[in-house]
């Protein structure tokens, strides 16, 4: 027959199931929270959170479905994702990624709202395993995304229309960092030479056009660096590619700076004027024969407008 235990030693056992029975309550308190903090993030969530069978049916869905898309949770619990796609065959291409993958990120389909107008959205999924890696089910979120493409588009069409304009003027537009290289330019910034525009890209002025590896003397850019302001110039360069003989720019050079004041990059603007160069310096040396021819002459003569000398 065992022996009775002592007092002792049950009130040894009884510490250690109320420190076991301590424990448990702890980790079902621990347990309540989570459950708690998962309901309050389900409940308020801004994108949809979803869970999906294999089949694309919805096990579960986040109250803020009905926000995003005009559908109660009610009414999407137990239906097929197929009649949410406007193209349904976009949900089997999903389903091949996530296959192939296990994930996907930024997945951009078209989804129908409850009034049936389409919705841009961007989907991420992970396909759940089990133990033996078989496919279970299909967990991930959605968000609305139409305002946001809508605003590419906005931003695309602009950029067009900005190098529309930028491409219509006969000015060398160049966009360059402070390293003087070319971030973007107009086609103007290109003619004459062996290359588009885009291939500026990265490359400095001086290097394309003269040949040089450093900067020009008188360059506005670097003075408008050192400076920090607007600054103008005329350069001769005797020699461009692209360009017979010598010619004469009427450069510019304005500093571009963040909301801070702090300078991040430089627009450059020249145009050719050599033309008008040439035909200032005939009239200036045409004046200057003028004036020779008068003062040598050994007559008097004057300009007489009405018969009134002047």
């Amino acid at each position: 027959m065992a022996a009775k235990p002592s007092y002792e030693e049950l009130e040894q056992r009884v510490k250690e199931l109320e420190e076991v029975t301590a424990g448990y309550q702890q980790a079902e308190d621990a347990l309540r929270e989570s459950v708690v903090k998962y309901r309050h993030i389900f409940e308020n969530i801004q994108d949809i959170y979803y869970e999906a069978s294999l089949d694309g049916m919805i096990l579960e869905v986040s109250p803020s479905v009905e926000k995003v898309s005009g559908y109660r949770r009610e009414q999407v619990l137990g239906t097929s994702l197929y009649e949410m796609y406007v193209h349904p065959a976009d949900r089997d291409e999903v389903f091949k990624e996530l296959l192939r993958k296990g994930k996907v990120d930024d997945y951009e389909v078209f989804l129908k709202d409850a009034n049936g107008a389409k919705v841009y959205c961007s989907i991420t999924a992970t396909l759940l395993r089990d133990n033996q890696n078989n496919p279970q089910k299909i967990v991930g979120s959605l968000r609305n995304i139409t305002e946001r493409k809508r605003m590419e588009r906005a931003l695309r069409e602009s950029e067009a229309q900005k190098m529309a304009i930028l491409d219509a003027s006969i000015d060398s537009i160049r966009y360059v960092d402070k390293d003087l290289k070319v971030l973007w330019a107009n086609k103007a910034a290109a003619a004459g030479l062996e290359m588009s525009a885009e291939d500026l890209k990265g490359r400095g002025c001086y290097e394309v056009f003269i040949g040089r590896n450093t900067p020009c003397e008188g360059c506005p850019t670097v003075q408008a660096i050192e400076t920090g302001q607007i600054q103008r110039a005329v350069m001769h360069q005797p020699q461009m590619k692209g360009m017979g003989g010598g010619s004469y720019w009427d450069a510019y050079c304005v500093p571009i700076r963040n909301s801070a004041g702090e300078v991040l990059s430089y627009l450059e603007v020249s145009r050719n004027i050599t033309e008008q160069k040439r035909t200032a310096d005939e009239l200036r040396e045409k004046g200057d024969t003028l004036r020779a021819i008068l003062v040598a002459s050994p007559v008097g003569v004057g300009l007489a407008r009405d018969r009134i000398i002047s």
